[in-house]
């Protein structure tokens, strides 16, 4: 995760790092989880939940679908 989204509470991991050293984090996809109020997720180890969790849960990171250059 970046800085500001560790600032505004995204979840760290110091169990996995990237390869810099930096700790990993959960992140959201865009994808629907099981539930009406849930996402699917990718874990701080890369691992994907289809289920999903709650998207009440502030402690993901959100990491952007594609990235536009103008």
């Amino acid at each position: 995760p970046t800085p500001y989204a560790i600032a505004q509470g995204a979840w760290t991991s110091s169990d996995y790092k990237t390869a810099g050293g930096e700790a990993c984090c959960w992140w959201w996809l865009r994808s629907p989880g099981y539930g009406q109020d849930s996402a699917a997720g990718a874990s701080s180890g890369g691992a994907v939940y289809y289920g999903g969790g709650g998207v009440s849960y502030v402690n993901y990171a959100v990491r952007p679908a594609m990235w536009v250059e103008f």
